[in-house]
């Protein structure tokens, strides 16, 4: 077991550098520094049912179940609205880290 997690993680350490040396998106926003300002900003430019959602999700901890009663729809569209939430909150991220290396 530890000798294929290690695999693995060497595996994805060898993947972060793309072939002309620059690092990949997911490296690139990782390896950046974002203030709480900066994040709460961000979350709070989301569409309202998807900030509801990840507000709800990952501030308060609730599961799906629960934030689908508490909004009344179902257990499916809130996966989805997280989901969508996450990715546009990574593609803003991906724009601050971009424009913090450009200079």
């Amino acid at each position: 077991m530890y000798l294929r997690s290690r695999t693995e993680m060497v595996e994805m350490e060898e993947n972060l550098v793309q072939e002309d040396g620059s690092l990949d998106d997911d490296s690139l926003i990782q390896g950046a520094e974002f203030t709480q300002e900066e994040l709460v900003e961000l979350v709070g430019t989301l569409p309202v049912k998807q900030r509801t959602v990840f507000n709800l999700y990952a501030v308060d901890h609730y599961p799906h179940k629960k934030i689908a009663e508490t909004l009344g729809i179902s257990v499916a569209n809130s996966k989805v609205l997280l989901s969508r939430a996450r990715a546009e909150l990574q593609q803003r991220l991906l724009v601050l880290a971009k424009k913090r290396v450009e200079g």
